[in-house]
């Protein structure tokens, strides 16, 4: 017994149940007429749907510049999960992928078109009885097709005065470009471009002794003759 409710209601809402354990219910009512009591059960035990939560933390990373991996964490009880997609945050959005397994918990969307918006959403569902059924959406999230972020590296030579940049190879890009400034959030002026072709690293001279620099970088890729760029790098710093 979990709850008696008064006469003349038909429904309860049972709360704090476990995520895909599955509950069966019988309903009785009961009440006097003619001085007997006489009780109606259900004729058969109904079966509850077990729940499915939703997805939480969806991430989204570059892998390259026209490409998006999303992650999120794993939902207690999911048999897999969909993933939507669409232009705008509230626009249309279509199934693009249909994970079959619970433990997994990344995607990667590639192929796109370089240099647009991207909105997602994913949602958990649960095999019963050979159907899915769905839990909610998580949150959209958005990202937009660019080269992914590169990693920068830093050496001073305090004799010399010389600092030696140097990054991370990215997938499917055409050049780098290093910035400097003598603020961490000041001004940041171009240091060099370089190739991909080209050796991924910068030696930045002549630099003035009792100051602080810092340095950041970014892939670009050349479309359609304009350059798209990535994210920044990290900044790193040099004293003389």
């Amino acid at each position: 017994h979990i709850k008696t409710l008064p006469a003349g209601s038909t429904s309860y809402t049972n709360t704090s149940l476990s995520t895909g354990k599955q509950y069966y219910y019988k309903v009785d009512a009961y009440g006097t007429r003619f001085n007997k009591k006489t009780t109606s059960p259900l004729s058969a035990p109904a079966a509850a749907q077990p729940s499915v939560g939703v997805p939480q933390s969806v991430k989204l990373y570059h892998t390259t510049y026209t490409g998006i991996k999303l992650k999120w964490k794993k939902v207690s009880g999911a048999s897999g999960y969909n993933i939507y997609r669409a232009t705008s945050k509230n626009g249309k959005y279509s199934s693009i992928k249909r994970i079959t397994k619970g433990s997994t918990v990344s995607y990667t969307n590639s192929k796109l078109k370089p240099n647009r918006n991207y909105y997602y959403k994913v949602r958990a569902y649960r095999t019963v009885s050979g159907k899915r059924l769905y839990g909610s959406y998580s949150s959209a999230k958005a990202l937009k097709t660019t080269p992914a972020k590169t990693y920068i590296s830093l050496k001073k030579n305090k004799r010399t005065r010389k600092a030696t940049i140097t990054w991370k190879k990215v997938s499917t890009v055409s050049g780098y470009v290093v910035y400097y400034a003598t603020s961490k959030n000041g001004k940041y002026r171009k240091s060099t471009t370089k190739r991909a072709s080209s050796r991924r690293s910068f030696t930045s001279k002549r630099l003035k002794k009792g100051k602080t620099y810092y340095y950041k970088a970014r892939a670009y890729k050349t479309y359609r003759g304009k350059r798209i760029y990535g994210p920044y790098s990290d900044i790193k710093k040099c004293k003389f």
